[in-house]
């Protein structure tokens, strides 16, 4: 995977991660938020390398369809990149602009 393809996988982990198994949680928490590598993720699970992989790649095909289902990454990034327009293009101070884009970064947005 690029570096594009994985901030994606990431993205819609963090979206869509509680629908998923506590295991598929607990690999794809190891391997997306403390890039663990497969050798490592294997044997701290005590499953093969092959298992890992498997799993990953099943569970990312799994987060692409809820994504193509529901949209829900798709409908925050259209909202972040519209309320990002209109606050720049407002007429406000900078440190006003900044105020608005840290609120909207702790909405998770």
């Amino acid at each position: 995977m690029n570096i594009n393809e994985i901030v994606d996988f990431a993205q819609k982990f963090d979206v869509y991660g509680k629908l998923l198994t506590t295991k598929q949680q607990k690999i794809l928490t190891s391997y997306i938020d403390y890039n663990g590598s497969i050798s490592e993720i294997a044997e701290s699970n005590q499953i093969s390398r092959q298992a890992v992989l498997d799993l990953i790649k099943r569970t990312k095909a799994k987060l692409d369809l809820f994504e193509a289902k529901l949209k829900i990454l798709e409908k925050q990034n259209a909202f972040k990149k519209e309320l990002t327009f209109t606050c720049e293009n407002l007429d406000l101070t900078k440190k006003q602009k900044e105020k608005i884009f840290e609120v909207i970064e702790k909405a998770g947005v």
